[in-house]
């Protein structure tokens, strides 16, 4: 939506719901929106797209939908992983390109790796860090390595985590996956450096946000063979452009920031946000505040 339309329809609500993909809430959304404006309900856990101090310098509640879409991102990302992993792109092509037929006689042919045995890390351990940890137990890997801000050693030991610094996690993990906010600290957190301590044989899978990644790093490090591959739900910018070098890899797989897209949670989120906005017009405390 061009920005004057946005600022036309935000002028004298009481509330905004929004979504990353459809709205933002800035300094001069605030003061177009004017005085009456009580709460801002945005269906996502992530809040880079709100500036919430304004909002609570002025007095505008704001909440989100943290947990509600953890199980369907975890979900996903196992699955962002297996494709990477076994290589998937490659052997739909296979397929699609009629190329089949002449590995079919070997034994060796187009191989790719088991997500068994591997060692895993997990850059953010919030409740969709903790959903992956979850279902990558399930999968016997040989263990889980976690970096966050704080540690967390309720849900390490409930789950069997190892705890380690970014630059330890980066050298031991096949599979680093990144369910960190977005923020001053974890912008490009996977950049130049942080690729080159990666194991040339590891994948990296980016379910959070696309600046997370230093983006033509990635690009320069797959076409160095310094990592083996990538899964990204997120990217920069999105949309992506169909021509973008990143389409054009057969090692890597992308889907259009799509990880809680199930029916179930986007119920769900539907539903939470709209018990936030109802809550604030009532001056009554949100479920899931952020200020």
């Amino acid at each position: 939506m061009p920005q004057d339309e946005y600022l036309r329809r935000v002028k004298g609500v009481h509330a905004l719901c929004i979504h990353p993909g459809v709205g933002h809430v800035d300094q001069e959304v605030l003061e177009t929106a004017g005085p009456q404006l009580k709460v801002v309900g945005t269906m996502s856990v992530g809040y880079d797209h709100i500036d919430v101090a304004a909002c609570k310098a002025k007095g505008v509640k704001v909440g989100n939908t943290p947990y509600v879409l953890s199980d369907s991102v975890a979900e996903h990302t196992i699955c962002l992983a297996l494709m990477v992993l076994r290589r998937v792109p490659f052997l739909m092509g296979s397929i699609v390109a009629d190329t089949w037929k002449n590995n079919k006689g070997s034994a060796f042919a187009s191989l790719g790796a088991s997500l068994h045995g591997k060692t895993v890390g997990i850059i953010g351990l919030g409740g969709i860090g903790k959903a992956i940890a979850e279902r990558l137990i399930a999968f016997k890997v040989n263990k889980v390595i976690y970096n966050s801000r704080t540690q967390k050693p309720d849900v390490a030991k409930l789950l069997g985590l190892e705890f380690a610094t970014l630059d330890n996690l980066l050298s031991q993990c096949d599979l680093v996956i990144t369910s960190c906010d977005l923020n001053e600290s974890t912008k490009h957190i996977l950049n130049r450096e942080a690729f080159k301590k990666m194991k040339k044989s590891a994948i990296v899978v980016n379910i959070s946000r696309g600046p997370i990644i230093e983006q033509h790093h990635l690009i320069e490090a797959l076409q160095n063979g310094e990592i083996a591959g990538a899964g990204l739900d997120v990217m920069t910018p999105e949309p992506l452009p169909f021509d973008h070098p990143l389409t054009k890899m057969p090692n890597v797989v992308l889907t259009p920031h799509m990880g809680s897209a199930t029916w179930e949670t986007r119920m769900a989120m539907g539903d939470l946000t709209v018990k936030n906005i109802i809550a604030g017009l009532q001056d009554q405390p949100l479920p899931a505040p952020l200020c």
